[in-house]
Formats: structure tokens, sequence, C-alpha cells
């Protein structure tokens, strides 16, 4: 099935099991990435006959573009003297190492495999030509004038092909629909949640046409074999089980038994519920790392918090301060110079709420820091929701549904609890004591 889909008319990708169509819909990503969905499929024997399981499927590819331009795309800025610092080229190299690359100053598309890119500029990377002596930028000018048109720029590196083996940039492009490699970054696998978010009725209509794809595709080639799929799904009868009786805070602090709306979802709204167990939290700081944002931008989100908290039935008092600071002066030593003089300058601290913009490391560093290092509770809030939104609405942090999630955290961290099974729900083997 795999190889059918390979050298059928239209040919696809194959990433072990799976199909994809990269000239299909595409997801825009970012950092020169796409997403892409395609279909997985694996054939297993049954007691009664073989089946062939379908799902769906997905996958980040890179654009084909030429390097000066996915150099952009990955966050470095090529600009007069054109020169590329040594924390640009280990990043270009961690994110490209390994990928196809083509040139174009030959009349056949030849292949190679980018391995990064040198420190010494096309002007003074030297390479020996018939035992004489030459910069790359030389050899290229003299030997593909026609071609390149114009002069190369001698402030820029080369491209490592190989041992010895250099390329300039203006030549080399990315070839197209390569599989991403290596961790992808947090804004990108957040973006991959939301874009495979389907209902079920979706997912099994993308699931048909996958079939019918892969059915299309395989079956010449089956046909050799003597064997043929019935496209007709199997029935296997489900189990559907009860919405369960959740139990919150009634407005008057007694306890009180729901339902959730339909899908599983549910509201802390349609009636007006507490948490069942909701905290206090009277000592708390917020460290800002956007110095974008204004300070009563962050006190109107503040104030935002501690409305909705009141609705929720936590109680939380102002926050003893809230500082902006500058990551560069913190990097690496957010632990010692946060948590470690915030506990001893502050009793009964109980959360350190942080401000933070898309800073690489910037989140894992302070997970690592507070729940690890000091076991002191921490909050963060991404600084891009302080921005209004794209159709003109208000900031994401004074949206109430926002704010109630970020409170179920904050809840929880501090040792509440937002909801629990009602008894009656409860299967039996909960009921019972285990100790």
């Amino acid at each position: 099935l795999v190889y059918a889909a390979k050298f059928s008319m239209n040919p696809k990708v194959s990433i072990r099991s799976s199909i994809f169509n990269p000239d299909s819909e595409k997801k825009e990503l970012g950092e020169n990435k796409f997403l892409n969905f395609g279909y997985y499929s694996n054939v297993k024997r049954t007691q009664r006959r073989w089946v062939c399981n379908v799902d769906r499927a997905a996958a980040v590819f890179n654009h084909g573009w030429p390097l000066l331009d996915v150099f952009k795309e990955l966050g470095v800025r090529i600009s007069p003297p054109y020169f590329i610092n040594d924390n640009d080229r280990n990043k270009l190299k961690e994110k490209l190492n390994g990928l196809k690359i083509f040139v174009t100053h030959l009349a056949y598309r030849r292949k190679y495999t980018f391995e990064g890119l040198t420190e010494r500029t096309v002007s003074r990377t030297i390479i020996n030509i018939d035992g004489k002596d030459m910069s790359v930028r030389d050899y290229f000018e003299q030997k593909y004038s026609t071609v390149l048109k114009k002069p190369l720029r001698p402030h820029f590196p080369c491209v490592i092909v190989g041992r010895d083996k250099y390329l300039p940039l203006k030549v080399c492009v990315l070839l197209p629909n390569q599989p991403a490699q290596g961790k992808l970054s947090e804004k990108i696998l957040s973006q991959i949640t939301r874009q495979s978010l389907i209902t079920p009725r979706e997912r099994f209509q993308v699931i048909e046409e996958s079939r019918n794809s892969m059915c299309s595709d395989a079956n010449n080639y089956i046909q050799h074999f003597g064997v043929s799929i019935n496209q007709r799904p199997m029935h296997v009868k489900g189990r559907v089980l009860p919405l369960p009786l959740l139990q919150n805070k009634h407005l008057s602090d007694y306890p009180s038994s729901f339902q959730p709306q339909s899908f599983g979802s549910w509201r802390m709204t349609s009636p007006e519920k507490h948490f069942f167990l909701a905290v206090q939290l009277r000592t708390w700081l917020v460290f800002n790392f956007d110095n974008g944002l204004q300070p009563d931008e962050i006190y109107r989100f503040v104030g935002k918090l501690i409305e909705v908290a009141s609705r929720y039935g936590v109680i939380i008092s102002d926050p003893i301060e809230c500082a902006t600071l500058s990551y560069s002066e913190f990097k690496g030593q957010i632990g010692s110079n946060l948590f470690d003089r915030a506990l001893k300058n502050m009793q009964n601290l109980q959360l350190l709420m942080f401000i933070i913009p898309k800073e690489d490391g910037l989140y894992e560093e302070i997970k690592q820091a507070g729940d690890v290092i000091y076991g002191l509770p921490s909050q963060c809030i991404a600084s891009k929701h302080f921005r209004p939104q794209w159709n003109g609405w208000r900031p994401m942090v004074l949206n109430d549904d926002y704010i109630g999630n970020v409170l179920q955290k904050v809840n929880f961290r501090l040792g509440g609890i937002n909801t629990i099974l009602d008894y009656r729900s409860k299967p039996k083997y909960l009921k019972e004591r285990t100790m």
C-alpha cells in the first residue's frame, strides 16, 4: 500500500506507514514549516479475516525555498554588512542539518546534504583547483559568471556539503517537502494541536476519503497478487458511557451536583459555581519579562483576575509587587536571583506569576526552578495575550473564560480542588475504602 502511493500517477510522500500529499491543503506554521494531513494504514490479521486499519495522520514539512529566504523564516536577520554570527550559525545548523539542498548554477538539479556553514566568508574560504589555491567566491564568479549574473556577497559564509566541499549561499535551494527533523518549538506544537482538532464526524469523513485514495493508488498493484479490498467499513459495536455527575460548590458554599454540557465540556457558568475547595491567595508576586507591556495593562489584568476569582470562591489579595525585568539579566539564574531571594525576603509566599514573551528556554527555566528545585508554585502568562486580538476584540487576558482556565491551574497548584465526581457517579471500587 505504501509502495503504490509513492509511485502512483500523483506521487505522495511516505513517512514509515503514513502517506502524505504535500500538494494538498497546507497549514502554515512559520519557521519555514507547514502542516500537512495524510493517512496511516496498517494491515492486521483478525480471527475472521485480514483487516486494513486507516486513520488520520499529520506531519510537519519544510518549504523548498532559497536558503537565504529560509534563513529569514528561521529568524536570522541578514542585513549589511551581511555577517552571520556564531549563535545564528549554530541555530541554522541545528534546524537544517541533514536536509537535502540542490544547486541552481548547474544545468541539472544536483543534490547535496546541508552540514552547516563555514566560519570564514565566501571570499576567505580557500579551495584547491588543479593545484592552485583560490577562494570559493573567485572560483564561482570565474566559472559560472553567466549563471550568477551578479557578484556574490563577499561577507556571506559558505554552505558545507561534505569534507572540503563548499557552495555559495546564493546557489543553494532547500529541497521541498522534506519532513521536519529534530525538536519542534512550543509555538509550532501548539499550532499543530489547534489545527488538528476536528469532530468525530469530520474525522470519519477524512478517513473515508483517505481510504478511497489508498484503494485508487493500490488497485493495479494488489490485483497482481490476487487481492482485493472491500471498501465498506466494518461496524463494531461500541460502548457509550453516560455523562457523569460532577460536584462543585453552590454560591452558598453548599455542595451542588451538575451534568456537563454535551460532548464532555462544561463551564463554571450556567449556573454560577464555586470551586469545590477554593483557596485564598494572600502573598504573591508578579514578574513581567516583556518590556513592551505598560504597568496599567498588567494592573488591569490583575484586577480582572481578582474579580473573576471571587465568582469562583477564590479570594485573591493584591500582589505584593509587579516588577518589570529583563530576561537577558536573569538568563540561567531565574532560580537563584528570583525564587531564592523571594523566598528569603517574604514570609508565607504562595505563588510567583510570570508574564513572558516567546523566549526559548524561559518557560522551561521557570518551571525547573519552581517545580523541581524550590517547590514554589508558579504560573506563566504569555504576553501575546495582552495584545488586542486580530478582530478588534479586547485582549485575551481580559476574557472571563481565559481567566477561568488560569484560575483552575492556580487553585489546583495551591492545594485546592476544582471539581470532583459526584458520589452517585463513582463506580463501586471508588466508593470502597482502599486502606
